[in-house]
């Protein structure tokens, strides 16, 4: 059985009860989708995701609605704009904004997008910004008092010149400052722009340099200029850099290496560097695993929890002995006290749907985000991927709903928690019977519903398919086990097992 969507959310949910579940969706817009915000509204979870659209091949961008059980209510695709980080979105009382980048030109000028718009993008203001001679590369958007601040990377051709870019705007979305940084380096980005207990910014800035990439957090003044900044090397990461300004005015960040130290290790780390930017009070090595080749941690996201702890979520490499095909990425949730005391650590791992023998058990999981809830639970947003019967690549939208300790009530609260898929949101599959089974001639569904349906055998081979029909004949299949997945048209809702004698 599956659930169908996709997308990288991070939300804070409010005025619900909470009930835990981990659920992936799928679209058919394209098999790769990138779910790069979400944002969640008074009665919805709002979320945005990237594509390169079947229907002419170019990059759009589909924003949804879902309920807080994870139910899908809206959908709407908006062609020709892309995001470009996973900051893009921001829900008003009545108004969403979204920022991108033109799709096309790329080179030598690409402007930024800014649309105001209502929560279904029926009605919609688009706003261009920028300057002939210059290409936007990454664009993210944070709302600090009345204020908005758009922050990125921008390449200036005339100088040969990659900087991070901060601008600030008035709530009518009129530039009051446009300022760059740049601290050597082939590239400059800033990225989690974010106030700090002083009434300042602060963002983190990476810089491409050939030992690896050299990290700047740079805290700014209400007008864009330089306070202080802390640097550091680190090896290459995954998506890009991470920063939590806390509470408290300290400053929390994962790396690979120890912070000045360059002591390397694979295992990852989160580090609390001091309100002046002077002094690293600790670094915390992320959990190992000795029946492994070791783990490899990208930490995607840490935020802070009510009660002052740290929340850290983001993707472990497990390496399985002489067994490539079980070594997968897998989902990860970690707390911490501001001592850096391990309080509780979880990993979820998603069961593979089709052919385990030959691709793995396991599919790869990512969780890129994570929000506290009013319950005082979290959810967590990824994708997983994984090749589907017709070895095609697909990104599938992954939603993590647990509670304080990063426990599912259905799974109980091991360290390690194997997951199992779960029902479409437009169909009753609970209530779907296979019969006869085992059967020698046909079976039929009892579920009036689904539209289309495949057959699989216990190879992962697509051996029937077809539309909805009272019985469905097998008698011409080879003796075995089979797999019979039912769709509501783009929606695979359930999978049931039969056997053909």
């Amino acid at each position: 059985m599956k659930w169908i969507f996709i997308a990288f959310c991070f939300c804070t949910i409010n005025g619900f009860t909470q009930n835990t579940f981990s659920k992936t969706y799928d679209f058919e817009i394209s098999p790769e989708n990138l779910t790069w915000s979400c944002d969640v509204d008074v009665d919805k979870i709002i979320v945005l995701n990237h594509h390169t659209c079947y229907a002419d091949e170019n990059i759009c961008t589909s924003i949804s609605h879902l309920d807080f059980n994870g139910e899908l209510q809206y959908v709407k695709v908006k062609p020709n704009f892309q995001m470009a980080t996973s900051n893009a979105l921001l829900i008003n009382e009545d108004s969403l904004i979204m920022v991108g980048v033109e799709v096309e030109p790329i080179l030598p000028d690409r402007y930024i997008d800014i649309i105001r718009s209502d929560k279904k993008l029926e009605e919609e203001t688009i706003l261009t910004i920028g300057n002939e001679g210059e290409s936007a590369l990454s664009v993210g958007i944070e709302k600090i008092d009345s204020f908005y601040y758009i922050y990125g990377n921008v390449y200036e051709f005339e100088n040969e010149s990659s900087n991070a870019q901060v601008i600030k705007l008035d709530t009518n979305l009129n530039i009051i400052w446009d300022k760059r940084y740049r601290y050597g380096g082939t590239l400059n980005y800033a990225i989690f722009l974010q106030p700090t207990n002083d009434g300042n910014l602060v963002f983190m800035n990476a810089v491409s340099v050939n030992e690896g990439t050299n990290f700047h957090i740079v805290k700014i003044d209400k007008d864009g200029n330089e306070i202080s900044k802390y640097n550091y090397i680190d090896l290459p990461i995954h998506l890009g850099p991470v920063l939590l300004a806390s509470q408290e005015g300290d400053y929390y960040f994962p790396s690979r290496l120890e912070p000045q130290i360059d002591f390397p290790s694979s295992q990852g780390r989160i580090n609390k560097l001091n309100a002046d930017m002077e002094t690293l009070e600790w670094s915390f090595l992320l959990p190992a695993d000795p029946f492994t080749n070791n783990r490899t941690h990208t930490t995607n996201q840490i935020i802070q929890a009510d009660n002052g702890d740290i929340i850290a979520c983001g993707s472990v490499w497990d390496a399985v002995p002489d067994n490539s095909q079980d070594s997968k990425w897998n989902g990860f949730v970690i707390r911490l006290s501001q001592e850096g005391e391990m309080l509780d650590y979880n990993i979820y791992k998603l069961p593979s749907d089709i052919n385990p023998e030959e691709l793995g058990q396991y599919k790869d999981s990512y969780l890129y985000g994570i929000q506290q809830t009013e319950t005082g639970g979290f959810v967590a947003h990824g994708i997983t991927s994984f090749k589907d019967i017709d070895g095609i690549h697909q990104l599938d939208m992954w939603i993590l709903s647990i509670d304080e300790n990063g426990c599912l009530d259905q799974y109980g609260c091991d360290e390690t928690t194997i997951l199992t898929s779960v029902n479409s949101p437009s169909l009753d599959a609970s209530s779907t019977t296979v019969y006869p089974n085992p059967t020698s001639d046909f079976v039929s569904i009892d579920n009036k519903k689904y539209t289309d349906y495949r057959i699989f055998n216990n190879q992962g081979q697509l051996v029937d398919r077809g539309a909805k029909k009272e019985k469905i004949d097998v008698h011409h299949l080879p003796k075995g086990t089979y797999y019979l997945q039912l769709m509501d048209n783009k929606y695979i809702f359930q999978t049931e097992k039969f056997i053909r004698l």
